[in-house]
């Protein structure tokens, strides 16, 4: 009978975390089963969605996947002729799979006429390129194909005869991503002086597919050809693929350190296994019912949300750990005055955290119902996991005299409070803080990564990646056409240095309308064969060695214009080049010139203004990213400032007493001032997601503070209050070191807005205490 009612007793007590563990398993199975992508990564997701089309532009960009990438490529130099170390590092780079080609400034386009079949565009090299069949143009060329031809140059005569102005050549430079870098024997070498060191590096640029084995066969090979530490290598693909293997480590590796971390101060605090594992059963399913409530709604969880998972470990763990602790007091009259004020930072904390809907960015609101669903799911196990703490404790029904504060709290105003409050004020006014406004400040991204993609892109000539001019137009036609008629001012502003360089579709497929107009230029066959036989006069050629070419401009004044559709078709045809050229956007097409170099974004502005009527947008990706990362910035501090509105609000609505709610809320918000303050002296900028940072610290701080608060004024059980605060100070006091030691950015910002916050709050929430429990002592 005994051992039937000890069983009936046990299944009582566990039947309703087994119940609930068994439903959340059951939703994963199901969320698994009918979510084919649930684990995204979108950084469009997290920007505002704005109607503009720079910001329409943006969001695409940062979104599409090429199906091919451009790699950059600095090797050291050794001991090997320059000659030699860059055949064999080209020739185990061409032997991969899935590379398209690998360069290094000594390509030499093959002839055309070698192929089985004519390339598409060869017969358009006419129509394709500016043409000039002047007598002194004509025999410049020739000139120089005769020697070539006298010196053995020549691999194809057929082509030189075919094309002696070498049209086809000159088009096919066109499509290489890198001009006029340095060289060494005909091989591009970087500039030793943007290294660290002044050594000389190989230059390559390798074009693969889109594929993850691809890279990581990249990376095998050169670390057998010249070690880890002789090459810098980098591009969008390859940036992605290092940082999500760098996350990954990252990740595991902070994740144990801090479980580890945590499960052994839980097991020094507790000296129990069994309850460290119960208290750690809160947190395991606020992640997992926070992280399928997000799929629920959203169909999906950006990476950024599951990163921003520590703001739910710092706070879900408090509850288990508070309640714990008032159970070890063995006091049955602290028990149930702790798990009051608990529910009330629990709930305050998900309100708060849920006002993050109201931002209206999607990445942010996924936040909000991941952290929100989170603290209420360790709030609901933590609760029923209660009778379950009692069976290892045994309960005492004790009376605890309350004593009253009131009057001590106007002196820890005066010597605590208010002088702090100065303190921050002046501080901030004359060392304001910092802030970071790139992309960059979104991004799990290292450091590293982006620093070497810097330097590579410096050697490789690509600085202004995010400067452009966008052109709407309803067809390529007149997208084509609206180019053409930039080229002369686009030219003007490279005389006046205001760019470098710029690059647009056109200059790869002429509109029809200046196709006919070429062909109409074409000479007709008396006059290019009186221009022949000028142009022949001081070579070895004679004009009846051209007819060929007389036959190729024939066929080019035939054809019928080349049009986008079969552009698309033709061999030389990059997908990726053309997509940074051309895009569709809401059934029109988006034209991109990409501008290099440029030197003052007024001038490009003026240009833009000078052909209104042509509806062009000056696309500067630095200053938009800049703009919504500050708008997003105030919408942030106005949530923070709410946030604490409410939070005074609900305890003014528990406790119906103005003092004590402001000497509750007081730490909390001189810890805040305090952190930005650190920050401003340190001289760190600040991004979003120490903002955000911000709220976790009012979070945790209000659980701190309320803990303290009703703890000095209980007479005789004050330590128990106080024991619960320090386990769970420590333990997050740790897990946020470690995460103030990752190089990862994100985390970095995280763990570090945590860690100084929480040494604040703690420390003040302690000294608010103290000294009124000091008063009451010297009033009495």
């Amino acid at each position: 009978m005994k051992n039937h009612t000890k069983n009936a007793i046990i299944t009582f007590t566990y039947a309703p975390i087994i119940s609930v563990f068994l439903f959340i398993l059951i939703w994963f199975f199901l969320t698994s089963f009918f979510t084919k992508e649930p684990f995204q990564n979108d950084l469009t997701l997290f920007f505002p969605d704005q109607q503009s089309l720079s910001a329409q532009y943006l969001k695409q960009n940062l979104s599409s996947q090429q199906n091919s990438n451009w790699l950059m490529l600095a090797i050291k130099r050794n001991n090997q002729p320059i000659s030699i170390q860059n055949k064999d590092i080209q020739t185990s780079l061409k032997t991969l799979p899935n590379i398209i080609q690998v360069l290094n400034g000594l390509e030499s386009f093959e002839s055309p006429l070698q192929h089985t079949t004519t390339p598409v565009l060869y017969p358009y090299r006419y129509l394709l390129t500016p043409f000039n069949f002047s007598p002194p143009y004509l025999q410049k060329h020739f000139q120089q194909r005769w020697q070539e031809y006298q010196l053995g140059l020549v691999l194809d005569k057929q082509w030189l005869l075919e094309d002696p102005t070498y049209h086809w050549g000159a088009y096919l430079k066109q499509w290489q991503p890198s001009h006029e870098l340095t060289k060494q024997e005909g091989i591009w070498v970087s500039d030793p002086s943007l290294f660290e060191t002044q050594t000389s590096y190989l230059l390559l640029l390798i074009e693969t597919t889109n594929d993850t084995k691809s890279l990581s066969s990249i990376e095998d090979t050169l670390m057998q050809l010249s070690g880890k530490s002789s090459y810098y290598l980098s591009g969008a693909n390859w940036i992605a693929f290092k940082a999500e293997t760098e996350i990954k480590q990252t990740v595991s590796k902070v994740s144990a350190l801090a479980i580890g971390m945590v499960f052994l101060s839980l097991l020094i605090a507790f000296r129990s296994i069994k309850l460290t594992l119960l208290s750690c059963l809160p947190l395991i399913a606020a992640f997992i019912v926070g992280t399928l409530s997000t799929i629920a709604l959203f169909g999906h969880i950006q990476v950024l949300t599951l990163a921003l998972g520590a703001i739910l470990f710092g706070v879900a763990i408090d509850y288990p750990i508070h309640t714990i602790s008032a159970f070890q007091s063995r006091n049955k009259q602290v028990i149930q005055k702790i798990w009051p004020t608990i529910q009330l930072g629990a709930l305050t904390s998900a309100l708060g955290f849920l006002m993050l809907w109201w931002v209206n960015i999607e990445g942010l609101q996924q936040i909000a119902i991941f952290t929100a669903t989170g603290l209420i799911t360790s709030l609901l196990i933590t609760q029923a996991l209660k009778p379950l703490f009692s069976k290892f404790f045994s309960i005492k029904e004790q009376v605890e005299t309350k004593i009253t504060t009131e009057r001590s709290y106007f002196k820890v105003w005066m010597t605590l409070f208010l002088p702090g409050t100065i303190i921050i004020i002046l501080t901030l006014t004359f060392k304001p803080l910092l802030w970071q406004d790139d992309i960059v400040s979104l991004s799990p991204i290292s450091n590293a990564l982006i620093e070497t993609d810097k330097q590579l892109r410096q050697h490789f000539q690509q600085q202004e990646v995010g400067k452009k001019i966008l052109i709407t137009a309803s067809s390529i036609e007149i997208l084509l056409q609206i180019e053409e008629k930039l080229i002369p001012g686009l030219n003007k502003l490279k005389e006046n240095k205001t760019i470098q360089q710029y690059q647009m579709l056109s200059q790869l497929l002429p509109s029809q309308q200046l196709q006919k107009q070429r062909q109409l230029n074409l000479p007709s066959h008396e006059k290019l064969n009186s221009a022949l036989s000028l142009a022949t006069l001081n070579n070895g050629f004679k004009p009846k060695h051209f007819s060929s070419f007389m036959q190729g401009i024939e066929k080019a004044r035939q054809l019928p214009p080349l049009d986008y559709s079969n552009f698309l078709h033709a061999e030389q045809v990059s997908s990726t080049m053309i997509q940074q050229y051309i895009t569709p956007l809401n059934n029109q097409f988006i034209g991109i010139i990409s501008l290099s170099g440029v030197s003052s974004d007024h001038k490009i502005d003026h240009f833009i203004q000078q052909h209104a009527e042509l509806n062009l947008t000056y696309f500067n990706q630095r200053a938009l990213v800049a703009n919504q990362i500050h708008g997003i910035r105030n919408q942030l501090v106005s949530i923070l400032a709410i946030f604490i509105v409410t939070l005074a609000l609900c305890l003014g609505l528990k406790f119906q007493n103005l003092k004590e709610v402001s000497i509750i809320l007081m730490p909390v918000m001189l810890s805040i001032g305090a952190t930005l303050v650190c920050f401003a002296l340190l001289e760190i900028p600040l991004s979003i997601f120490h903002l955000m940072s911000l709220m976790l610290i009012v979070a945790i701080g209000l659980d701190y503070s309320l803990l303290f608060t009703q703890g000095a004024q209980q007479k005789i059980y004050s330590s128990e209050w106080y024991k619960s605060i320090r386990i769970a100070f420590f333990t997050t006091l740790g897990s946020f070191s470690i995460l103030a030691l990752s190089q990862l950015a994100l985390l970095q910002a995280i763990g570090l807005t945590v860690l100084i916050g929480i040494l604040w709050v703690y420390g003040l929430s302690y000294l608010s205490a103290r000294l009124t429990q000091k008063n009451i002592n010297t009033e009495n």
